[in-house]
């Protein structure tokens, strides 16, 4: 804007509003004037109403010339110089869709696990069969609703023997936390579940769940060893590193030591595979994979 048309609307602002203030006292010397010869006040002189409608819109417009220009703010700054790559990878960043559409459904899916957790750590020996047929009627119920055999595993733990060797905790996990997170998946956006190729996704679900279930086996094996006595470790990397399952007071000092250790390379690799392919599946159900491998860093750290 040029120095002389800024000078004018500083000038029509400084006036407009001298005629305001004009206004106001004008109508108050009015007031005044009816109340001494004693008649009601019913409205403003008709020059007077003008005058202030005419001085309020010169005095807006005149205002938002001499502030100027709105500036960018320094968010503009820093999208401006981001790629289509790193935007295009972040939908909600351009789309509107709000997470507490999704929120709600997901606290219900882990809510149902949590309680089915506590369900499945009250079955022991002489407990009764009550529990055992609840479990049965989640599971019965999951198949028919989801068509996902999330309890399927659950049951198959029952008696509390360990995993005969990796590929039954393997099958395990994947049955178990696979299905949580295709679940979580059909949460975030049900569409593009069934749109996206079926063996490139149950590649990574299948990964990232077998990486989080050894590592959360790994990190109960110490509770469940001390409060009830059970071990569930695969018998086969027990056996190799010769930890006794009967007995772990017995084992050798190092047993137990290089157990955790070949476990945990078993789950890195598994999460390493998972993040390799994670480029294949969309966006939007990115977040589902995003708290298990934040876990599982955690737990490998």
């Amino acid at each position: 804007m040029n120095s002389s048309v800024a000078l004018v609307w500083r000038t029509l602002c400084s006036l407009s509003i001298l005629s305001l203030a004009h206004c106001a006292y004008s109508a108050a010397q009015h007031r005044s004037y009816l109340r001494l010869i004693g008649q009601p006040f019913t409205c403003l002189p008709i020059d007077l109403l003008f005058q202030t409608i005419i001085s309020l819109l010169i005095a807006m417009i005149s205002t938002a010339f001499v502030v100027g220009e709105f500036q960018p703010i320094r968010a503009d700054f820093l999208t401006s110089k981001k790629s289509w790559d790193t935007i295009g990878n972040c939908p909600s960043f351009y789309i509107f869709d709000h997470r507490g559409k999704c929120l709600l459904p997901k606290f219900e899916i882990l809510a149902l696990n949590a309680e089915i957790s506590t369900l499945r750590h009250k079955i022991k020996r002489h407990s009764g069969v009550a529990n055992i047929n609840q479990l049965k009627f989640w599971n019965d119920a999951l198949n028919s609703l989801a068509r996902r055999d999330a309890l399927l595993p659950r049951q198959q733990t029952l008696g509390d023997r360990p995993f005969e060797n990796l590929n039954f905790l393997e099958n395990y996990c994947k049955l178990l936390y696979g299905s949580l997170i295709l679940l979580q998946m059909n949460c975030l956006n049900r569409q593009e579940v069934q749109l996206v190729d079926e063996s490139k996704l149950e590649k990574v679900v299948n990964s990232i769940a077998c990486s989080i279930g050894i590592l959360t086996l790994l990190r109960a094996t110490t509770l469940l060893l001390k409060h009830d006595g059970i071990v569930l470790l695969p018998q086969d990397v027990t056996d190799l590193h010769g930890f006794n399952i009967d007995s772990a007071a017995r084992s050798g000092p190092n047993a137990m030591k290089d157990v955790a250790k070949d476990l945990c390379k078993i789950a890195s690799t598994h999460l390493n595979s998972a993040r390799s392919l994670t480029c294949s599946i969309h966006p939007s159900l990115r977040p589902a994979l995003l708290t298990v491998g934040f876990r599982s860093d955690w737990i490998l750290k």
